[in-house]
């Protein structure tokens, strides 16, 4: 667990881990922290959604709450990649961009090890494959 918390620690200094185990670990951190923090959208996510990050916002702006995110540690490319949220995190970008201030309302984030997530990818892969061939396509 140590070097999973020490990459977590180069991301998110400040943060609190609320429960662990050796696939996953949650931590919550402050909104602001979140925002500023060098995340990137899983390679197989849908493409942001700039309708859908603008109603966010506004959201947001109009009531301020907590949110949570999924991730993984990629560690081919040394970064954590939200595979749950990316849209909202973009959404609160906007919000700051705006020049309105970003509560200190918590976000709460699960985030796998590469392990677990490599598992997750394989049986995508696998189910898409049956899928095809299922469909006549192989």
């Amino acid at each position: 667990m140590s070097h999973f918390h020490e990459k977590l620690r180069s991301f998110f200094p400040t943060h609190t881990v609320v429960d662990h185990d050796h696939d996953h670990i949650i931590i919550r951190v402050t909104i602001a922290t979140l925002v500023h923090a060098q995340l990137k959208p899983w390679k197989y996510s849908p493409p942001v959604d700039v309708l859908r990050c603008n109603i966010i916002s506004q959201q947001y702006i109009e009531e301020p709450c907590s949110i949570v995110y999924a991730a993984f540690f990629d560690d081919a490319s040394n970064a954590l990649t939200v595979y749950k949220g990316y849209d909202t995190l973009v959404a609160l970008r906007l919000v700051e961009q705006s020049g309105h201030a970003l509560e200190n309302n918590e976000a709460t984030l699960d985030i796998l090890n590469h392990v677990t997530m490599r598992e997750m990818l394989d049986r995508i892969e696998e189910q898409k494959a049956q899928s095809q061939c299922e469909n006549g396509w192989c």
